[in-house]
């Protein structure tokens, strides 16, 4: 009977231990589950933060793309206009000189036409004058 206790005893205690074992066990494994879920919550707020920043980082990257665009375009059109500008200021420059060098050449010409028409009146004036003293000196 005495040994049957002891055996009992010892089984208890035995027993005692494997409980407060697989209990120490489990409170580690419950602490392991929180700990678990704590870095997975962790790692989800990190995602959402790091989904966050990527979305603004892509928006600021479309609208420095957009601003970048829209600022090229009024430069090529600012240059497009003065261009424009230019190309008409020198064809008006261009057409002034045109009409300044035709009207000197009309006036060059017109010039040229009144000399040799003075010219030959001089020497139709000359050639008379010539056939009316040899005239004369015929008809003496």
């Amino acid at each position: 009977l005495l040994d049957t206790k002891t055996l009992l005893a010892q089984s208890l205690e035995e027993h005692a231990s494997v409980v407060r074992e697989f209990e120490g066990k489990l409170t580690e494994t419950s602490q392991n589950e929180l700990t678990k879920q704590e870095f997975e919550i962790k790692l989800r707020e990190n995602q959402q933060m790091y989904e966050a920043e990527l979305s603004e980082r892509r928006s600021m990257n479309e609208k420095s793309q957009q601003d970048y665009e829209t600022r090229l375009n009024e430069i090529r059109q600012g240059h497009a206009t003065e261009l424009a500008e230019l190309s008409a200021n020198i064809e008006a420059q261009s057409s002034s000189k045109v009409t300044e060098y035709k009207r000197k050449a009309e006036t060059y010409i017109s010039q040229v036409k009144k000399q040799l028409l003075d010219e030959k009146a001089a020497s139709l004036e000359k050639q008379q004058q010539t056939i009316t003293r040899l005239e004369e000196s015929i008809v003496v």
